[in-house]
């Protein structure tokens, strides 16, 4: 696995975007974060945005913590919440995988925070 900074790094890389988890300390996330792109020229803004973050450059790097840029957590939760909603897709008319929930139109994907991460990845990869 590569890390964060040779992923950066990588010849003719246009755009990198990294999506971690805030755990239990989104400040310290976000502060971690800061501190390795800087060590490789890229520069976060001292606060994370709601929006997440997208800076310019060669190759252009945007940063979203999960679960929405504001307050702890992780991507997948408790471990208690993703046996939840793998027990519930395990109901529907045809059970999938929680990547797949989506495409099939079982998981909601119209609210205010998908908006906000779908946005982000629309303007980083454009």
């Amino acid at each position: 696995m590569r890390t964060l900074e040779a992923e950066i790094n990588v010849p003719d890389r246009r755009v990198v975007g990294f999506v971690v988890d805030a755990n239990d300390d989104i400040v310290g996330r976000w502060q971690s974060m800061r501190n390795r792109l800087e060590r490789v020229g890229v520069r976060l803004p001292d606060e994370l945005q709601l929006g997440g973050a997208i800076i310019a450059g060669n190759p252009k790097v945007g940063v979203w913590v999960m679960p929405n840029n504001s307050s702890a957590g992780e991507l997948e939760e408790t471990k208690q919440r993703r046996a939840e909603v793998y027990a519930w897709l395990a109901t529907r008319g045809k059970p999938g995988r929680m990547g797949t929930a989506i495409g099939a139109g079982d998981l909601e994907t119209s609210g205010e925070l998908c908006l906000r991460f779908s946005n982000w990845i629309r303007d980083l990869f454009e």
